[in-house]
């Protein structure tokens, strides 16, 4: 006795397979018969356009200077060690002097720190 179990002519996937194998085949043969100049030009076409950038002058302005000047308001710690470690331990000195009137109770360890630059060249 037969079950519907070993008919496979009646199962979705015999149905949808084919199916599926056909369009896949209608889609790769229109594109492989198409022209690729027709294509590009279709392309074209239906993207919107983009602006190219202005060919003109910008209206010149130097920020180098800008970005080379140190702000006397911007101190750290860390920015003093760079200093010592570059060799430009007047800055340095200045920075620590600064940040221990900022931080007193901290005063004690940058003077520690003020000694020892003190025994450095000065730039």
């Amino acid at each position: 006795m037969a079950t519907g179990r070993n008919n496979h002519a009646c199962s979705p996937v015999a149905t949808t397979v084919p199916a599926v194998a056909g369009f896949l085949l209608k889609k790769n043969e229109t594109a492989a018969t198409r022209d690729p100049f027709e294509v590009i030009e279709k392309f074209l076409q239906e993207t919107p356009s983009r602006r190219s950038p202005a060919t003109g002058t910008l209206p010149g302005e130097d920020l180098s200077r800008e970005s080379v000047t140190e702000d006397p308001d911007l101190i750290s710690e860390e920015l003093a060690e760079i200093y010592a470690k570059q060799g430009f331990y007047s800055k340095a000195r200045e920075i620590y002097t600064r940040l221990s009137l900022l931080y007193p109770e901290k005063s004690v360890y940058f003077a520690e720190i003020l000694t020892g630059l003190g025994d450095s060249e000065s730039d």
